[in-house]
């Protein structure tokens, strides 16, 4: 049930991303293309990294995996909090 709840919170999020950074950055298409491509290789570095991830932790003690979310997401949320910046508004002459 879990892993379901998991999917549908990932299907409602991963199409959110693409308007959102071209929103950002509409006046700037080589920003926007840059944010696009780091976002899709955190995407798939995450995707290649997380079974190996998992299996070595589960090599450690079985259960840990599902404990190891919530240690990955607060860190996730740190960088999310640091490291991501609405950029500034330009503001237009009238």
């Amino acid at each position: 049930m879990g892993r379901v709840l998991q999917g549908f919170g990932a299907a409602g999020a991963a199409p959110i991303v693409l308007p959102l950074v071209g929103d950002l950055y509409k006046d700037d298409d080589e920003k926007a293309s840059s944010c696009l491509g780091i976002i899709e290789t955190s995407n798939t570095f995450g995707k290649v990294l997380s079974p190996i991830v998992g299996a070595a932790l589960a090599a450690i003690i079985w259960h840990i995996p599902f404990f190891a979310i919530s240690a990955f997401s607060l860190i996730s949320l740190i960088f999310v909090f640091f490291f991501i910046k609405v950029p500034k508004e330009k503001r237009r002459a009238t």
